[in-house]
Parts: C-alpha cells; structure tokens; sequence
C-alpha cells in the first residue's frame, strides 16, 4: 500500500475529517509531516552516530566532549541573538499582507546574523585560552575550543536563514537539508572519533555546521524567488526596531538558558570530575534528540500562529499548540523511564550502572516538562511578551544553581534532579502570569485530565526506579500509556475556560 492510500484512509477517519475540515489543521498536519519525516531520518542517524562515539571515546572521552560542546554552545546563544525565531515569525506574519517589509526583515536577519557570526567567533578563539585554564582547569583543550569559533559562525548565520525558510513554510526543504547533513556528517563524526579522539569529533561537529549553513541558503534564495521576495539588504536597517522590541528580549531570555547549563556543567566537571560528565552527557543525549526532534514537527505552530495571530487566542489550534509537545514528551521518553537499563546498554559498559541509571530517568522527567513549556512558549513569543520569558528564566536559572549547589555532593545524578526541581519551581510560580493575561485556558493546565497525566509519569517514574520484574514494568508501561492517550484526548476537546 502506498502513502497516498494511506493517507486517504487516515483522511477518511474521524480525525482525519476534522484536521482536513480545518485549514490551519490540515497546514499544521502537512508541514509536521515532513517535518516528522525529517526528524526521524536525519535525528536518529545522528543519534546513532552520538552512540557510536561514546562508544569510541568511552565516558570519560565522551565527557570531554561533552563539555566543549557545552562551552561552544553556550556562546551560539550570544552569536544567534535569537534571529532565527525573529525572522520565522515576522516573515510569516508579513508574507502575504507586506512583501517589501518581508524583504527587508530578511535582509536585516541574515546581515545582521553574520556580523554576531564573526564577531562572537573572534571574541571566542581569543578567549579560548582562558577557557581552557580557568573555567575547565583543562589546558590541553585551547585548540579543540578554537575549532569551535568556527560553529559560531555558521550557526549564527544558519539559525537567521533557517528561520526565514520556516517562515516561508518550506518544510519539505527543511526536512531535506537535515537529511542531507545527517547522510554527510555521520561518517565525519565517526572516522573524527575513530582516528583522532576528541579532536576529530570536535572537527566533525564544525563541519557539520558549515555544511548545513551552505545548504539552508540555497533553499533560502530558491524561496525568496518563489514568493516573490527580494531580499533586501540596502534598506534592512528600517526595520532596525526588531532587533531591540522582539530579538533583544528574546536573545536575554535565551542567554539565561544557556550559560546557567554551562556553568552547571563545569561545577560538574570541577567537583565530578569527566566521568560525570560523561555520564550527564549520554543521559542528555536523549533529551537533545527528543527536544530536536520535537522541534522539527512543531516548527510549523510559529508560522500558523503568527498568520492568525489577530484570531480569538481560545481557539482550539492554541489550545493543540499547549498539548502536542507535552504528549510527545511522555509518550517518548514513558517507555525509557520504566526500562532506564536501555539507556546504559546503549552507550556501552562505560555507562552501567545505577549512577547512569538514576540520572537518565530524571533527564527523561526533565524533558517532559521541556516539552510541557514549549507549547507557553510560543504564545508569548507570538504575542510579543518575550520580557516575560526572560523572567521565567532567571527564575529558573536560580533555581537550578541553588538547588545543585545545596546537594551534598555535585554529580550527574543531583544535577538532573536539580533539573527538575527548577522547572517544576518555575512553572509554579509562573503560571498564575500565563493565566492573568489569558495566554492560555486555565482548565489545560488545572483540570482532573492534566493532574491525571503527570500522575501516571510518577508511576512510570516509580516503576523504573523500584521494579525489576520485566512483564510487570511491561504491564504497567502499556496501561500508563493508554490511559494518557486518552487523557490527552478529553483534554483536546474540551471547552475552554479562562
């Protein structure tokens, strides 16, 4: 049977008549399709290939490449100045009514994105140094470092044209570009990995990053043509306000995240040593790979949500855009948290172990919650309050430092309890500001259904921890997972209430 059958009988289902009934629905199902497609393709292989390398480098290796990369990482987030969600909402929302003022906006991300490129990267490969000596009290990696001021470059730029491309609704082009870097990059990381350690991996993640950065403005200029978009660079600075009313509090409020991680990461590696590094890194593999993953089938709610952001804010589309990543957190991570041992046998005998263990279904938890927020996220992206995002997240940010700072002993076990009990923290204290400017239905979050499905994840939780009995884990997994299919599903459909 062919996809085409397919997707007539999806479309002759109940819920396949109303997503094609609805036309931000069917766009939604549409895009989410390639993106899903996408993800699964090029993720996982990448996914595979991050396997295979803690597998070569061993958790301590795998540790120090973990930290390099945090500490790279943590520097895109100055370098991005959050223009790729700036270019993805604003280009959306002016495609049709403003293409001129699209032009431009395009012009202003992209130019604007390869000076943060190069000048973030410059300020980096100077500061290696001291990087390596005084923040990692590791010398010997000033050079693996250096190569990354190479990522910050090309990331900067690519998160301005891929945002852009999102914005123009190209998903398809999208899910082709990850798929083409993922084919290329595998055999980069693990040849990198294999002949030259920690090193050659680091080299292949800098590749990768130039590769994808070459392809997405390919896509980019073929889209621009065919919407008849031209990209304006001579006027761009008209539209300078966006910098300062959207991607400057955007950018403080991603700042926070990242070096609040960083930090965390080398008080782990200063008081854990790279072992325990190692250890977070794996466990924290996984919740890249979901948070990537998730982000590609959702990629399309910025753009749907900015065409109709003049619509009633209850309607049912925002209402889906709170669910559909909290319910891919738990059906995901649901099965690895009641059989955490797949995690340790997956990475190799490195990572056995109730240490490894532990951490990897508290990561698993902490991604659920992830998942839970990024739907709140997007709304108040959409309706310009990223000044209260930065908020949330120097909330968090507190949180997270002082309660891994309280614990007796700072390894991968406590940080990823710290994790939760940040976020947790956080979105107690931050929801009664979601609800007093009627962002989202209060009975989404405060109903009998949501209390039910975070009750059924402390099963999960309980039953990985404490239960050794594999038909039972299976029994309960299963049961768990049915009822919050149908949870999610009473959720969905009910009538909103602010």
């Amino acid at each position: 049977m062919n996809n085409g059958n397919l997707l007539n009988l999806f479309f002759n289902t109940t819920l396949g008549k109303r997503i094609h009934s609805s036309p931000k629905a069917f766009e939604f199902f549409k895009n989410s399709l390639w993106s899903v497609g996408g993800a699964i393709l090029s993720k996982g292989l990448i996914f595979i290939s991050w396997i295979i390398v803690a597998n070569l480098l061993g958790s301590d290796g795998y540790g120090q490449f973990g930290i390099v990369r945090s500490t790279v990482l943590m520097f895109t987030s100055f370098a991005g100045f959050s223009l790729g969600i700036t270019a993805s909402k604003h280009v959306a929302e002016f495609l049709d009514v403003d293409k001129e003022k699209a032009g431009r906006i395009l012009g202003l991300t992209l130019r604007f994105g390869f000076v943060m490129g190069i000048l973030v990267g410059i300020i980096f490969f100077l500061l290696s140094p001291w990087l390596a000596v005084k923040t990692l009290n590791a010398p010997e990696f000033v050079d693996e470092l250096r190569i990354g001021s190479l990522i910050l470059l090309f990331s900067a730029l690519n998160g301005a044209q891929i945002g852009a491309i999102q914005g123009f609704g190209a998903f398809k082009q999208i899910a082709l570009i990850n798929i083409i870097q993922a084919i290329i990059s595998f055999p980069m990381f693990l040849c990198g990995a294999y002949y030259f350690g920690v090193n050659g991996t680091i080299w292949a993640f800098s590749v990768s990053y130039i590769v994808i950065c070459l392809l997405s403005n390919k896509v980019l200029k073929i889209e621009a043509i065919k919407n008849g978009i031209e990209i304006d660079y001579g006027n761009s600075w008209k539209e300078k306000s966006l910098l300062f009313s959207y991607s400057l509090p955007a950018f403080l409020s991603g700042l926070m995240v990242t070096p609040i991680k960083w930090y965390t990461d080398s008080l782990l590696v200063s008081r854990g040593g790279f072992e325990q590094m190692g250890l977070f890194t794996a466990a924290l593999t996984f919740n890249n790979i979901i948070l990537v993953g998730a982000g590609m089938l959702s990629a399309p709610f910025i753009a749907i949500l900015a065409r109709n952001k003049n619509q009633k804010r209850n309607s049912q589309f925002n209402r889906f855009n709170i669910l559909a990543p909290w319910a891919i957190g738990v059906f995901i991570t649901g099965p690895f948290i009641v059989f955490p041992e797949l995690g340790g046998k997956i990475f190799g005998e490195s990572f056995l172990g109730d240490k490894f263990k532990y951490t990897f279904i508290f990561v698993l938890v902490f991604t659920i919650i992830i998942m839970f927020k990024q739907g709140l996220g997007r709304v108040m992206a959409i309706y310009n309050l990223q000044w209260w995002s930065l908020g949330s997240n120097l909330l968090w940010g507190a949180c997270l430092i002082v309660s891994f700072l309280l614990f007796p002993i700072q390894d991968a076990y406590y940080l990823s309890i710290s994790y939760v009990i940040s976020y947790i923290i956080n979105i107690l204290l931050v929801l009664p500001i979601y609800y007093k400017k009627k962002i989202i239905p209060q009975n989404t979050i405060e109903s009998i259904e949501a209390f039910g499905i975070w009750f059924l994840v402390s099963v999960m939780i309980f039953t990985g921890v404490f239960f050794e009995n594999v038909f039972v884990k299976v029994f309960i997994c299963i049961l768990s997972l049915v009822i919050v299919f149908f949870l999610f599903r009473r959720l969905l459909f009910k009538k909103n209430k602010f």
